[in-house]
């Protein structure tokens, strides 16, 4: 339970100064997808999130209940640029979700093959 929250403490010391201190709106008609994908601070941030998850996953496993967290994160940063309370709002929801989902579960399997490459020890669960 130390390591947790040793490794907790890490994350939200990673992610604060990450996370964006402004609001910002998408380009009206603009592309989810493409802003989650293209703008720096929206790609650090997923980028950085994948990171930690690929940490989380290969150190305790869970990876369904880490990626299942992850989508209401993402949903919830895409309503900040556009409600989703219309049509514009679920079509740019969707896409931002994608992109967003995309470069956060590509950074997690990057870092577990790393650290798998490593030759680190599997969780306890994947031993006994």
């Amino acid at each position: 339970m130390g390591r947790f929250r040793g490794l907790f403490a890490l994350t939200a010391f990673f992610m604060t100064p990450l996370s964006t201190a402004f609001a910002h709106e998408a380009t009206p008609g603009g592309s989810g997808f493409w802003h989650a994908v293209a703008d720096a601070g929206h790609f650090i941030e997923f980028l950085v999130v994948g990171t930690m998850s690929g940490l989380y996953v290969r150190r305790f496993g869970g990876a369904l209940y880490v990626y299942g967290s992850l989508l209401p994160l993402v949903l919830l940063a895409s309503h900040l640029h556009v409600p989703i309370t219309s049509e514009a709002g679920v079509i740019f929801a969707c896409g931002f979700l994608g992109g967003g989902f995309a470069v956060a579960a590509g950074a997690a399997r990057v870092v577990i093959a790393l650290v798998d490459d490593l030759g680190a020890r599997p969780p306890s669960a994947e031993r006994d």
